[in-house]
């Protein structure tokens, strides 16, 4: 089988549950033995620097382009004029559109994988050049995400922008996903919203899965809390924003030796501001394992989002505690909440970091447990094959 695997990003280093999953997705294939094909944008945005991606070496074929993806007020007032989605279509180039076309007129691929919504933008392209079935991995239902941000924007014209960006995004996300052969989708919600929506062919469940054999050794945990996530994505700052004006005083009022441990690229100013409060801000880390390795307790406050919380396996795969809202187990099976510890308040969220402060062993005990459910349920070879398995099933509909 060939595939042609499309990405609006370079997953490498693999360092937030964005490139987390794009990684996932790609090197399954990979370890499988599929003859793979990467073809993937390297946004201004989220560049990377890819002399130094020595990974990138195992896949033989590749073909990666820059791109300027930065947003102006110039092109938001553009595509808001247009009634375009600029979450879109400033992933667009004609340059790489016309290599794609090139590359599809050479070769004869069975699968054209678009990882994410952002990529599809070229699928008219694959559809002109190709007959190939098309694939999507669904990250997220994208348009939800916008939505849930609306919905807790308090600034009148932000929330306005907020909610015709999402419209916008919705008409797009909705149109789009009608010309697709296939979707992955990350989790069950996210598989029925497809299904709500009209799409009528088969919809497979890939979760991001992981690689326990690889994760690093965990020695000498430090008894603290830690966030990791893009600090470019609205969900993350939002929800990380709230913790550190609601949550975290309670905490340090209470335990002020307890420390909080940040990272994550592109993190903004306002969380530098905290170092008399406890809080270490790393930044942006280049292996996001070896940085939570040694630490005991993750914190997911989240309000808004789609598909499922990488960072949650990931931590769950570790053998961490995890402390979140309702949105640290979204897009996970149901029984995973019991390996969670699950708060609905600031005040809530401050009373269980306190306690398994106090009580490690509670806390290691809990994330052994949560450790042991990753292993059935997240490991990747098994979750690759399943994805083979649902290619092979959308290759022979005709």
């Amino acid at each position: 089988m060939k595939v042609l695997f499309l990405s609006n990003r370079v997953p490498f280093p693999p360092n937030d549950g964005g490139t987390v999953g794009v990684y996932q997705a790609l090197m399954g294939l990979v370890d499988l033995g599929i003859d793979v094909t990467f073809f993937s944008l390297n946004p201004s945005r989220n560049h990377t620097n890819i002399e130094d991606t020595k990974e990138l070496e195992r896949i033989p074929h590749k073909y990666i382009y820059n791109i300027n993806t930065d947003i102006t007020a110039w092109g938001a007032l553009s595509n808001l004029l247009q009634n375009k989605s600029y979450h879109i279509s400033r992933f667009y180039n004609q340059s790489i559109a016309n290599n794609l076309a090139e590359l599809l007129q050479q070769n004869r691929y069975d699968i054209v994988h678009f990882d994410g919504l952002q990529i599809t933008v070229y699928l008219d392209i694959v559809r002109q050049h190709s007959q190939a079935k098309c694939v999507m991995r669904a990250a997220n239902v994208e348009h939800k995400i916008w939505e849930g941000l609306a919905a807790n924007e308090t600034n009148i014209l932000k929330k306005w922008y907020l909610k015709t960006a999402a419209k916008q995004l919705k008409t797009y996300e909705l149109t789009t996903i009608k010309k697709l052969d296939g979707i992955i989708s990350v989790s069950i919600e996210d598989k029925d919203f497809f299904k709500q929506s009209g799409y009528n062919k088969p919809i497979h469940i890939g979760y991001t899965g992981f690689d326990v054999t690889k994760l690093p050794a965990i020695t000498n945990v430090e008894n603290c809390i830690y966030h990791i996530g893009a600090m470019d994505w609205m969900p993350n700052i939002e929800g990380l924003r709230w913790f550190m004006k609601e949550v975290w005083p309670l905490v340090h009022s209470q335990k002020p030796d307890y420390i909080l441990h940040l990272a994550g690229k592109n993190m903004g100013e306002e969380f530098y501001q905290y170092q008399n409060l406890n809080v270490k801000n790393h930044g942006q880390v280049f292996n996001a394992m070896e940085f939570v390795a040694d630490k005991s307790t993750l914190i997911v406050p989240l309000f808004s989002g789609s598909g499922m919380r990488v960072k949650t396996v990931e931590a769950m795969a570790m053998g961490k505690c995890i402390i979140g809202t309702e949105m640290a187990a979204q897009g996970l099976p149901s029984d995973v909440k019991k390996y969670l510890i699950i708060v609905n308040s600031a005040q809530e969220f401050a009373e269980k970091i306190i306690y398994y402060a106090h009580n490690p062993d509670e806390a290691n005990a809990l994330g052994q447990q949560a450790k042991l459910y990753a292993m059935k349920h997240f490991e990747v070879k098994q979750i690759a094959e399943s994805v083979v398995q649902y290619y092979n099933t959308v290759a022979k509909i005709k």
